[in-house]
């Protein structure tokens, strides 16, 4: 399953959990990576709200659009939690915005996620991971669809950054 879907299946669930204020989340009929993504939302959430609140000037969390909400909780956990970069991070939120909400939604969710971005959370407690290939797939695909939204090229041998053994210096 693609990541988009597993968001989309997570926005759903987590809609759901949130309109019926509901204590736990029902991830039965969906993919590990959605159940694993909506799940350590859902339980992170109040680290999560004080974060968004935080970020949202102006904002109480239950003010909110119920959708708009938990399209930010998904972002803020994907850009604190699963260390995803903020440029997929906004992206993602802001076609699941154009797709799930109003025409005002997608800029308002730029905007607090950019400012989340900038804040610090917490370490959230262990949660379920899939399996590692999975997580090496998706880490891969995700840096090839930034290099191409940048049109960088961040394989080790073009990286700036990377200092080859050889060429070390004592600091």
């Amino acid at each position: 399953m693609k990541q988009v879907e597993a968001r989309e299946q997570a926005l759903t669930a987590l809609y759901a959990a949130d309109t019926l204020d509901a204590d736990d989340i029902d991830t039965s009929e969906m993919s590990a990576r959605a159940a694993t993504l909506a799940e350590s939302t859902w339980s992170n959430r109040e680290t999560i709200d004080r974060a968004i609140v935080a970020s949202a000037s102006h904002w109480r969390i239950e003010r909110m659009a119920v959708v708009d909400r938990n399209i930010l909780r998904i972002g803020t956990y994907e850009l604190k939690y699963m260390g995803i970069s903020i440029g997929i991070v906004i992206d993602e939120a802001v076609e699941l915005a154009k797709k799930f909400s109003t025409a005002k939604s997608p800029a308002f969710i730029n905007g607090v996620l950019s400012a989340v971005a900038t804040t610090d959370l917490p370490e959230p407690p262990e949660q379920p991971s899939e399996r590692p290939e999975e997580q090496a797939d998706e880490r891969a695909h995700e840096q090839s669809n930034e290099e191409a939204s940048t049109g960088l090229d961040m394989t080790e041998s073009n990286r700036s950054d990377v200092v080859p053994s050889d060429q070390t210096t004592d600091l």
